[in-house]
């Protein structure tokens, strides 16, 4: 991350990637990454472990470094466990309850909710994909956006098991 100093920026400081001094930091990191910053001023990122095709948040400048989502599934899909690859197309947003963090199963094709509380607490659920029975692969491109009390999810659609194969672009709001 470069940060702006009011006359340009500061000299770019690596937050993760291969030869990072914290371990859990060094490697294939930074795919699909999002950043948003909160009112104080403090950076906020997702993006994909590309060693563990996780997905996982970081908050510098508060000392915070989680994975979001290890893609252990347990009992779904007929499989007693299964490892998912997870964290593509990660969207990360600030609001006043706390951050919340749209991104794709890729293993799945859902489109899943993370949020975390400002007492650290995630709690994680499916948007789309999980429906009684086929409709298609979600998640593709997801991004997000605050308004007021709600986030509006965009992400793209695949419905090729269809007669006439479909792609849209879905919105969807949650409340926050």
């Amino acid at each position: 991350v470069a940060r702006f100093n009011g006359e340009g920026f500061d000299a770019p400081e690596m937050l993760a990637g291969w030869g990072h001094p914290v371990e859990e930091r060094n490697g294939d990191m930074g795919s699909n990454v999002d950043i948003a910053v909160d009112a104080e001023g403090n950076v906020h990122l997702c993006y994909q472990d590309g060693m563990t095709d996780s997905l996982r948040y970081l908050a510098p400048e508060l000392g915070v470094d989680e994975w979001v989502d290890d893609g252990r599934r347990i009992d779904q899909d007929g499989r007693e466990a299964a490892l998912h690859v997870v964290g593509e197309d990660c969207a990360i947003r600030a609001h006043a309850g706390g951050i919340v963090i749209v991104h794709q199963d890729a293993t799945s094709h859902n489109l899943l909710w993370a949020a975390r509380d400002n007492a650290g607490n995630w709690n994680r659920r499916v948007l789309r994909g999980d429906e009684p029975g086929y409709v298609g692969a979600f998640g593709f491109y997801a991004t997000a956006e605050v308004v007021g009390e709600s986030l509006w999810i965009s992400n793209y659609v695949y419905q090729h098991h269809l007669e006439t194969p479909a792609q849209s672009l879905e919105m969807i709001r949650e409340d926050l």
